[in-house]
């Protein structure tokens, strides 16, 4: 007598929407050791995976509060206050400073920027989470590369199944059909 989702489509899609806002919920892969695994609120996912949480505003801000108190800062040196510095003189070797032109030394030419020119990884998939992964991949390395002006950025999608009993022929031939109508060149079935 009470009203019901037509599919779980509609609940997907509910929380997908309701992702991209920073008001009601956020989402994590897991909950382990006392805290949720993969945390995330106020972005554009592609898809959920049914086994994930959903998580309170406040708890995930939280924990998100927390994590980035905790995390290193960029550089990896810290200078306490009063720690190395004397007036007039700037830490690693300003004008004046150690290796200025009073210091006496040779001064090391900084490295370029630009000195990495390729990138590369192969990561391997839980076959259950395959949404989640890819999501993450993308939101977290794959969108700063293309964001490179310049850069080309190539993704291959590499799948390799083995099933001791044999493939049933109507396995076989669905996913040869769907390879074919899909227009994947390089995909077969071996004995």
């Amino acid at each position: 007598y009470l009203p019901r989702l037509a599919s779980y489509s509609v609940l997907e899609d509910t929380i997908l929407r309701g992702l991209t806002s920073d008001e009601y919920f956020a989402i994590a892969g897991a909950y382990s050791g006392n805290r949720y695994v993969d945390l995330r609120y106020h972005e554009t996912l592609l898809s959920i995976n049914q086994s994930d949480l959903l998580v309170k505003m406040p708890v995930a801000l939280k924990q998100l509060v927390a994590e980035s108190r905790d995390a290193p800062q960029p550089g990896g040196i810290s200078v306490q206050p009063g720690e190395g510095q004397n007036p007039g003189r700037t830490p690693g070797g300003g004008p004046g400073g150690e290796n200025g032109p009073d210091a006496g030394g040779s001064a090391r030419p900084p490295e370029p920027e630009n000195s990495c020119t390729r990138f590369f990884m192969n990561a391997k998939l839980d076959s259950t989470r395959v949404n989640r992964d890819v999501n993450t991949y993308v939101q977290e390395i794959i969108q700063h590369l293309m964001a490179v002006d310049g850069s080309n950025v190539e993704l291959t999608l590499e799948v390799s199944a083995a099933a001791p009993n044999g493939f049933p022929s109507g396995t076989v031939r669905t996913v040869s059909e769907n390879c074919r109508t899909l227009r994947i060149t390089d995909f077969g079935f071996d004995s």
